[in-house]
């Protein structure tokens, strides 16, 4: 490898690393409210629970759907709609909610709950090798 390729490369790791330094501080200075209720409560007016995480929240719509799509087929809930995803320095969370309907079709609530989403691509893939051994 030349002397120019090596300074190159030594210049975008440089790059890089000030990029994750900044993506660091960001997360230590932004605080993010998680908040998990269940439908029953959200119907009968009890507050749920509220949790703070230090991190960066992502909103694009493109990702979040694609994340709902992935909620929706482990939960089996076609109305989980993701509000967004926040990364911490520690993991990756999705915060989402869905609208519960009863039996006879009236809405009964709104349940609101956070997960890992690392957590959540291995439920993901169990229902996949599951489908996929049922022959589906």
């Amino acid at each position: 490898m030349s002397q120019c390729n090596i300074k190159i490369l030594i210049d975008e790791v440089n790059t890089l690393t000030e990029k994750l330094k900044m993506l660091v501080s960001l997360i230590k200075q932004n605080r993010i409210r998680l908040y998990k209720q269940g439908w029953l409560e959200s119907h009968n007016g009890i507050p749920g629970t509220p949790r703070y995480v230090y991190g960066v929240v992502i909103d694009n719509p493109v990702v979040l759907d694609a994340v709902a799509e992935i909620l929706r087929i482990v939960h089996y809930d076609e109305n989980i709609v993701v509000d967004f995803i926040a990364i911490t320095n520690n993991d990756i969370i999705v915060q989402w909610h869905s609208d519960i309907y009863n039996d006879h079709g009236s809405y009964v609530g709104t349940e609101h709950r956070y997960e890992s989403l690392p957590l959540l691509l291995k439920k993901l893939l169990k229902e996949l090798k599951k489908d996929w051994e049922n022959g589906a």
